[in-house]
């Protein structure tokens, strides 16, 4: 909800508020690829690029390795986080 506030108004404080929040949700479920999807372009957002690859290099990682198709990244998101790395890790 605050990343959304921040989308539509681009203040910091909702977009700091996001970042706590899903950092607060990577800490509890360090396994959801979409906790740490959402938390790698929060930080994106704010220019925290080595924390913005790190969350969505895990973030990938865990959403190919599940089995559970519930659990999976959906494509844009996918497609979102992929831009974040690095190319040679893209590829």
């Amino acid at each position: 909800r605050e990343f959304a506030a921040y989308a539509q108004t681009h203040q910091r404080s909702h977009l700091d508020e996001a970042i706590r929040l899903y950092r607060e949700a990577v800490e509890r479920y360090p396994n959801n690829p979409h906790y740490q999807g959402a938390l790698a372009t929060s930080l994106g957002e704010s220019g925290d690029w080595a924390g913005a690859v790190e969350h969505a290099d895990r973030a990938l990682w865990l959403s190919e390795a599940t089995p559970h198709l519930d659990k999976k990244l959906e494509k844009p998101l996918e497609q979102e986080l992929r831009k974040l790395l690095p190319r040679s890790k893209s590829l």
